[in-house]
């Protein structure tokens, strides 16, 4: 009884077909359980969806998208050589690589904007506030930009169909865009380092948080190598095959988004657990809670009534004036006995209610508020 021949694919030179077919699987799979990872522990900890969430999210719908439609042009003979196949095929192809790249710049420029949304929350400071929203804004007119291009790249009523010679210079396009991509990227750790470097905390702590944001930058590399292979497919000696001539420069790009998702996901939740111990993110759960402690008009910015080395476990106080009638105040407090005297303009508003966060360890650590411990009282005694 002789055993039936099994069907093996063989890579080759002319077949590279399963090479793509593998990293695009692979990496597919490595952002959604990185993706996954991330919003659990986001959502187990926070008890909420955050906006930061929903972006990244999304931008893993549009890489799986992406992934699908190189999967597809992997089936219509993407890999091997543009000469063996049919026309119909040929022209499907063209079709999954047109749909492809529109779906990698939707993926990739909201894993950019997911990060200006965690940033956002680390910050208090409306200058960094300002810088982030023109790197939305920079992010938003290059994903625009790019997507136009790549969907209007040929004549129409065929946009996907690259044998037609009345397309754009498809090599300074890619040039443009991925050197632009790059400095978004750049643009996005610099901010990061510039929050971060001038807080006092531990050196081996900020040693830490500078390192996972620099996970960010391979991205830049990754995309950097890209645009190394796409230029030796250009300009190699298949440069006129188009499905098995760019095999290179499309498998970088799925490393590509898979980097994309990867580094604002796990680099990410551990910077949230973190800063849940350092209080980092209080504000922004305050405020989800309905507690607005920003604006100055309930909120005594940075006045600390005692504080401690954090090092040494020490306490500290935000004092929160949740009266607008109040002018000014001053408070003292001396261990367990406390007292304090409110001074107004005005008899009328010199009892002023307030509240007193106690933060331990608040010295020397990020944003300095880690949650309501308890809620003291006051004497309050009129002039």
């Amino acid at each position: 009884m002789s055993n039936p021949q099994r069907h093996q694919t063989v890579i080759t030179d002319t077949n590279l077909t399963p090479v793509v077919q593998i990293i695009t699987w692979v990496t597919l799979t490595a952002s959604v359980i990185t993706f996954v990872a991330h919003a659990g522990i986001n959502i187990y900890i926070t008890r909420a969806l955050s906006l930061e969430i929903g972006v990244v999210f999304t931008s893993v719908v549009f890489s799986v998208g992406q992934s699908i439609a190189v999967s597809v042009q992997t089936l219509n003979g993407f890999g091997k050589p543009y000469s063996s196949l049919s026309e119909n095929v040929r022209t499907q192809e063209q079709k999954a690589e047109y749909a492809s790249v529109i779906l990698f710049f939707f993926a990739l420029a909201l894993s950019k904007l997911s990060i200006t949304a965690f940033i956002w929350n680390l910050t208090p400071s409306k200058r960094h506030h300002t810088v982030i929203l023109a790197l939305c804004a920079t992010i938003l007119l290059w994903l625009v930009s790019a997507v136009l291009v790549a969907s209007l790249q040929c004549s129409l009523p065929h946009p996907w169909d690259s044998s037609n010679s009345k397309c754009i210079n498809r090599t300074h396009w890619w040039y443009a865009t991925s050197i632009l991509s790059i400095a978004t990227e750049i643009g996005l750790v610099g901010l990061e380092f510039a929050i971060i470097v001038p807080l006092s905390m531990k050196t081996l702590r900020k040693a830490t948080i500078l390192s996972i944001f620099s996970c960010r930058l391979l991205v830049t590399i990754a995309t950097g190598i890209q645009l190394y292979f796409f230029h030796l497919d250009i300009t190699g000696p298949r440069k006129d095959d188009r499905t098995l001539g760019y095999w290179r420069s499309t498998m970088t790009n799925q490393i590509v988004v898979c980097l994309a998702v990867v580094t604002t996901s796990l680099p990410y939740a551990k910077i949230l657990m973190e800063s849940l111990e350092t209080g980092m993110m209080r504000n922004d759960d305050l405020r989800r809670r309905g507690n607005d402690y920003s604006s100055g008009s309930n909120y005594i910015k940075g006045q600390r009534l005692s504080s401690h080395p954090a090092d040494s476990g020490g306490t500290g106080y935000l004092l929160l004036d949740v009266s607008k009638s109040a002018k000014s105040a001053s408070a003292s407090s001396t261990g367990g006995d406390s007292t304090m005297k409110l001074r107004g303009d005005e008899a009328e508003s010199k009892a002023t209610a307030v509240k007193v966060m106690e933060v331990p360890g608040a010295a020397g650590r990020v944003g300095g508020v880690r949650g309501i411990q308890e809620t003291r009282s006051w004497a309050v005694e009129r002039d």
